[in-house]
């Protein structure tokens, strides 16, 4: 009984993530070649996107912001800040 009650308090430490939480740190999918804004697929879903490096079709990215229905992403690997919005 004292296993369950531990399992119930750890899991309301953990603040769930939805919306635009749970996409950062997501790996997305480059459905086209792009050097500003493209397209990417992540979740099995088209998405709009953008990035401040070349991205070519088929990379693996990661979304590093969410700016309304675009995605900020960056190649897998690289060290590059996001874009501020403003």
């Amino acid at each position: 009984m004292l296993w369950a009650v531990i399992g119930f308090v750890r899991m309301r430490r953990k603040r769930p993530r939805t919306g635009q939480d749970e996409l950062l740190g997501a790996e997305a999918v480059a459905l086209e070649d792009f050097t500003s804004r493209g397209h990417v697929r992540l979740r099995g879903e088209r998405w709009n996107a953008r990035s401040r490096q070349p991205v070519h079709k088929g990379q693996q990215l990661k979304v590093v912001a969410v700016d309304g229905l675009t995605l900020e992403v960056m190649p897998l690997g690289s060290a590059s800040a996001p874009f501020s919005s403003g």
